[in-house]
């Protein structure tokens, strides 16, 4: 079953983060709902996901939209049929659906369309806001095992001989309608330092978005600065599934509850997410919980808009003991 992605209100109503060159963040937020119809009332109780630079051109999304994100890998119709539901009352211009295309999409150009045809034969649309390619690496390839057996130098040769034909594909979907905004997950520094050369910062083919791994004990700090210097918007899925192994580190679990109460906020996961609004990432965090998704919310409501990445440096001090004890 496709998770579905609820993102929470952007910029004061606004789901507002990234930054263009030079520019400082707001900052962005987002939660999931798993399930397709189950997602129905939380679509309908406020502004849901995504990220945009706050020099925001009219091409980027709309102030008050609601988001949906799959895989390509995942099955089924859930969300086309929940949002079928809602389409007397939430227009398709407030929506935001987000997809991820399995592996890169090599090849000819036919193929990778008839692949999008059908994320939107199930999504129930015309057109995808973004599209992601999942990860660096073929289509199908198995992401289960070790890392290091996928991490050769063999791999990024192949990555690097292939990216080339991928974004050209990435664009033309672009360039066709049937997607807004292109972008990429799971891709590091060496990954971007090849995409650069096919996808120019702030030009038709630039790359709109960047997902990764972020949490707590992991916060990416020069990958992150990286991508916003480049003009993308960060999405850290999992971002607070570190947060269950806190009290296998000595004193920390105390330590960031007495944070976050300072900080007027009522659990580590709310100082977890309140620390990546504020760096300008966009948070993904899954819940089917009314109330968790009250809570993750709150914690994303909670700060200065204007803080930026002034207040990205601050809030990063607060987590700073998680990572020096699991470095240990």
């Amino acid at each position: 079953r496709e998770p579905l992605h609820i993102r929470a209100p952007r910029d004061g109503g606004r789901m507002c983060s990234g930054s263009r060159r030079g520019q400082g963040t707001r900052p962005g937020r987002t939660l999931r709902c798993e399930g397709g119809l189950r997602a129905r009332p939380p679509l309908r109780s406020g502004r849901r996901h995504f990220t945009r630079p706050t020099d925001c051109p009219t091409d980027r999304p709309p102030s008050t939209p609601r988001h949906a994100t799959r895989a390509e890998s995942s099955k089924g119709g859930h969300i086309g049929a929940a949002l079928d539901q809602l389409v007397a009352e939430v227009p398709r211009s407030e929506l935001w659906l987000t997809h991820k295309i399995d592996g890169m999409p090599t090849g000819e150009y036919a193929a990778v369309k008839a692949r999008v045809d059908a994320m939107l034969a199930l999504a129930h649309t015309d057109y995808l806001d973004l599209l992601l390619i999942h990860y660096p690496m073929p289509r199908g390839t198995d992401l289960s095992g070790d890392p290091a057996a996928i991490s050769t130098a063999a791999n990024f040769e192949a990555f690097a001989e292939t990216i080339g034909d991928a974004w050209a594909n990435m664009v033309k979907l672009k360039e066709e309608g049937l997607v807004r905004h292109i972008g990429v997950s799971n891709f590091y520094r060496q990954h971007l330092d090849e995409l650069a050369k096919h996808a120019a910062a702030e030009s038709p083919t630039a790359c709109f978005a960047n997902e990764i791994f972020v949490d707590a004990a992991h916060p990416e700090t020069s990958l992150v600065e990286y991508c916003q210097g480049q003009g993308m918007q960060v999405m850290a899925y999992r971002p607070t599934a570190f947060c269950m192994n806190l009290g296998l580190l000595d004193g920390v679990t105390d330590a960031l509850q007495a944070t976050a109460e300072d900080r007027g906020l009522g659990s580590v996961q709310q100082l977890v997410l309140r620390t990546l609004c504020l760096r300008g990432v966009a948070p993904i965090t899954g819940t089917r919980d009314p109330g968790h998704m009250a809570s993750n919310i709150e914690a994303a409501t909670s700060i200065d808009r204007g803080a930026g990445v002034e207040g990205g440096a601050e809030a990063t001090a607060d987590l700073a003991l998680v990572e020096e004890q699991a470095e240990m």
